[in-house]
């Protein structure tokens, strides 16, 4: 808290308007996790204009862990469209034991909504009740979905409506698609769709959610929607998700679903994996064995690493390599360097034209993870300067968990001066989030050139000690 009180000082002061406003939520939402009455205190005192915005911050950082105060803080807020967001979070945050008390909220929020005299307010309102009540009444959301005018609304409802009836009926999700077909638009109808089978592959059963697509005519469209499902089924069924990826007809998005299949199965049993990554489409020797690697990278380093360096392509090497020192930076970073050196060498040899500079864009943050001042080195070989500030940033955000004073010197080679205070924010909270206390403060308060981040960087910190110590919720808002 004391933190929060410092950045928020530096807030205060702040003479841009809008960087202050945005300094003074991100403080009143971080206070929130702790101290509801306190960031109720501090959102008041903005500024006016300000204020709808800061109320609504405490209540998105209140909602997990007091709805009460949550609901009384919506309560007190003008009649607008911040006022339905904050009541739509508080119902969406409510268990369905507690349905009516969210209906309440939400038929609240509903009025609000269609009283408000701008289209554009009007309809993203009614999207804010529209996907709160998908929760608690499914039925209800999707007639006011259908109500709402604008299309881009109301194709994002129909959407969330979908996704909460698929969770609990895949045959409702069936419903609503075949109401569709009515009525809708067919972009609508296909997003809506695809919604709807991703959550009833994650949820129930595969082969209903390959039905659910069977509707897109399209083959090229429903073979990468398939992909999707795919993806959303291998966490459950590995088995089904690999077998419906093997009857998606175009090759590049088979690989793409087998990809995701292999991403789950790598994590569960080394043996199948290695089956899977050696059954892939098309496949030539060598690309197989580039995939093998990868996948033996987490169960078998030595193995991988004897495998990697029978690789020809040099980028295919190189990613192997980085592969494997990811998988043991954690426990053996001497070893984790050597890797990402000898990778390095590769994809400086690579054949392919462009190639190396990309995979020097990956191999970097790594680096930096073992030695900060080698990665300033690699990024100064990357191609173009928005490639460079990019991969500076990941690099001085992996650093800091390791060698926070390496980190700071590294965000500090950034030329722009606005991009130099974000890596260093960047580089004060990974610090904090690691431990490194200290230091994360120590460079938080560097921050000179834009108070702005000196305060989001002060608040960051601030809710990772909170997070950490048990007095807030352990994760945000999924809202």
């Amino acid at each position: 808290m004391s933190l929060l009180r410092e950045a928020e000082e530096i807030a205060r002061g702040i003479t841009d308007a809008w960087e202050r406003s945005e300094a003074l939520e991100d403080v009143v939402e971080a206070m929130a996790l702790y101290d509801v009455a306190e960031a109720e205190r501090v959102a008041w005192s903005a500024p006016e204009k300000d204020r709808t915005r800061a109320l609504l911050r405490v209540v998105e950082g209140a909602v997990g862990h007091d709805l009460d105060g949550a609901e009384r803080i919506a309560r007190t807020m003008p009649a607008g469209e911040e006022r339905v967001q904050a009541l739509a979070r508080v119902a969406c945050r409510l268990g369905l034991q507690e349905s009516a008390r969210a209906l309440r909220l939400l038929e609240e929020a509903r009025r609000i909504a269609r009283s408000l005299r701008d289209d554009k307010e009007r309809a993203d309102a009614l999207y804010e009740v529209a996907r709160a009540l998908a929760r608690h009444a499914p039925s209800d959301a999707g007639r006011l979905a259908k109500s709402i005018t604008r299309t881009s609304g109301r194709r994002l409802a129909l959407r969330d409506v979908a996704e909460a009836m698929a969770e609990k009926d895949p045959r409702a999700a069936e419903r609503i698609v075949g109401d569709l077909a009515r009525w809708a638009d067919e972009r609508t109808r296909r997003m809506v769709v695809q919604r709807a089978a991703e959550v009833v592959a994650a949820v129930h059963d595969v082969s209903e959610a390959a039905r659910l697509l069977s509707s897109i005519d399209d083959e090229e469209e429903r073979s990468w929607r398939l992909a999707r499902v795919v993806e959303s089924a291998a966490p459950r069924d590995p088995a089904g998700a690999e077998r419906l990826a093997r009857t998606i007809p175009d090759r590049k998005d088979q690989i793409h679903a087998l990809w995701s299949v292999l991403d789950v199965v790598t994590e569960r049993d080394a043996a199948e994996a290695e089956r899977v990554a050696g059954s892939f489409p098309g496949d030539d020797p060598q690309r197989r064995l580039w995939r093998v690697a990868f996948v033996l990278a987490r169960h078998d380093p030595a193995e991988a690493e004897r495998r990697a360096r029978m690789l020809r392509d040099g980028r295919d090497r190189s990613s192997a390599l980085r592969a494997i020192a990811e998988a043991v930076l954690e426990h053996d970073r001497r070893r984790a360097a050597r890797l990402l050196a000898e990778a390095e060498r590769a994809a400086r040899g690579a054949s392919r034209r462009g190639t190396g500079s990309v995979e020097l864009q990956l191999i970097a943050p790594l680096v930096a993870a073992c030695d900060p001042a080698e990665a300033a080195r690699i990024i100064g070989d990357i191609g173009t300067q928005e490639a460079r500030d990019a991969t500076r940033e990941e690099a001085a955000g992996k650093a800091a968990a390791y060698d926070p004073p390496g980190a700071e010197r590294l965000a500090r080679t950034t030329e722009d001066p606005y991009h130099r205070a974000w890596n260093l924010r960047t580089v004060a909270v990974e610090a904090a989030r690691h431990r490194h206390l200290a230091e994360a403060e120590r460079i938080a308060r560097g921050i000179t050139e834009h108070p702005c981040l000196r305060a989001w960087a002060l608040a960051g910190i601030a809710e990772v000690l909170l997070r950490a110590s048990g007095d807030a919720p352990a994760s945000p808002d999924p809202v």
